[in-house]
């Protein structure tokens, strides 16, 4: 109720149960420009471990400054992040591509591969992609 209260009247809401307002100020972030990112996976093996490639390009906003990235490997069958790796990209001109793969991982496994991006104003995209590691390669 409280929540409906709050979608329907945010501005009475936000002054506080005893009303005036006034006095806190916001800054509006800019969405006219999200960053883009193309995300696609490979599997293979690794000597004896099952293996996921990801590829994936970052094209930041021109005005949007310096970010970060996140890779999370989300284990479908355990629901835990089996994998995940970080970085930064001080390019606001052009585009940015990198490869990270996860060498070590269970054989026959479904997983959600998300790459999050952050750049230097907060804004903030996501992009997702399902993979399933292969199967065992070795007999018995």
């Amino acid at each position: 109720m409280a929540l409906a209260a709050l979608m329907l009247a945010p501005a009475a809401q936000a002054s506080g149960p005893s009303g005036g307002g006034g006095g806190s100020s916001s800054s509006v972030v800019s969405l006219a420009c999200t960053p883009a990112i193309a995300l696609t996976n490979t599997t293979g093996y690794f000597r004896t471990y099952a293996a996921v490639w990801t590829n994936f390009t970052v094209t930041p906003c021109p005005t949007g400054g310096p970010g970060t990235w996140v890779l999370t490997y989300r284990n479908n069958v355990t629901g835990l992040i089996d994998f995940r790796q970080t970085g930064s990209f001080l390019q606001t001109n052009s585009s940015f591509t990198n490869v990270v793969d996860d060498d070590f991982g269970p054989f026959a496994t479904p997983y959600t591969v998300t790459l999050r991006v952050t750049d230097a104003r907060g804004v903030q995209t996501s992009q997702s992609a399902s993979v399933t590691t292969r199967a065992s390669r070795l007999n018995g």
